[in-house]
């Protein structure tokens, strides 16, 4: 397991997992695979929405939709997940209003310098912790 991943009992990276000494970091990982949609369940037996996101170095799993599918094709400059393994993905934490809370901390995908991202509104990125 990557050290940069925090070890914790959820199987899943989230935004606070990327804090180290009292800093926001992002961090980049190779891409194993990304699952089919909506194939991840919870503790539950809920289904979780979007795509599972696996990666070399963690056994965590970013599991992705909406806005970050969208950045997700753009930083890896394709759209077939087939294409993807073997890409390195960079993820940030992003301080927004997202499930219905104001001031949440949640994971973001990084379109690297130079790449042209998608058109996605403000508030839907968020702010960028690492900067």
């Amino acid at each position: 397991m990557s050290d940069q991943i925090i070890k914790d009992d959820s199987r899943f990276i989230h935004g606070e997992d990327l804090q180290r000494g009292g800093k926001w970091s992002d961090i980049t990982l190779t891409i194993k695979s990304v699952g089919d949609k909506d194939t991840m369940k919870a503790k539950d037996g809920k289904v979780i929405p979007g795509f599972p996101v696996f990666f070399q170095e963690t056994d965590k799993i970013a599991v992705l939709k909406g806005s970050n599918i969208r950045l997700l094709k753009s930083a890896l400059q394709t759209a077939d997940r087939s294409q993807m393994a073997g890409k390195k993905l960079t993820l940030y934490p992003a301080k927004g209003t997202w499930f219905g809370q104001s001031d949440v901390v949640a994971v973001r995908v990084r379109v690297p310098e130079g790449v042209a991202r998608p058109f996605i509104q403000k508030q839907h990125l968020g702010v960028d912790l690492t900067k």
